[in-house]
């Protein structure tokens, strides 16, 4: 639990290495989003929770046994790459998901939907909708770049939406942007 404060979760107490249910685990979607974004850049274990494993380990005599650990995450190969899927009696069927297309990387938590296959019908939703969420400011500050350059043709926009009303300083003329966008 140390660990988990010096990572930044704040809101997250294990009180077993397995994440099994125990009344004294606890934790939020923000701290388990964390948890994801930092397992997800460690590449050993990037590898275990993208795809089904075989791992080499000793069984309970001390024998050594190989295991065959199987990712439940039906959204694999699908947009998604990888994480953790879950269900305890307090927080329901849960998922922490990763998707990743070229350079964007999102990570989707969802608990307690209402039933276990709820998980693969909510995440791609809520990843469709974080996509265009991303969209929309990217397209919002392409064109307020645009309209804050220098050149001539740029010059003339800005001060043809803004010479008349605003002319107290940078700041508002921004602000008047965006919601005029």
């Amino acid at each position: 639990n140390r660990y988990a404060r010096a990572l930044g979760l704040e809101s997250t107490n294990f009180a077993n290495p397995h994440g099994l249910s125990h009344k004294n685990n606890k934790s939020t979607a923000a701290d388990i989003g964390k948890l994801a974004c930092i397992a997800m850049q460690d590449p050993i274990v990037r590898d275990k929770l993208t795809k089904t494993n075989t791992m080499k380990g000793r069984d309970i005599y001390d024998e050594p046994r190989e295991y065959l650990w199987t990712n439940t995450n039906k959204l694999l190969g699908k947009g998604f790459n990888g994480l953790k899927t879950g269900v305890t009696p307090a927080a329901g069927p849960c998922l922490a998901a990763s998707f990743e297309k070229d350079s964007l990387h999102l990570i989707i938590i969802v608990m307690n939907t209402k039933t276990m296959d709820n998980r693969w019908v909510e995440v791609p939703k809520l990843t469709l909708w974080a996509i265009n969420r991303l969209n929309k400011f990217a397209n919002i500050s392409l064109k307020i770049n645009y309209l804050m350059g220098n050149s001539e043709r740029q010059k003339k926009l800005r001060n043809k939406k803004t010479k008349s009303k605003f002319k107290k300083n940078k700041d508002q003329r921004l602000k008047i942007k965006i919601d005029n966008i």
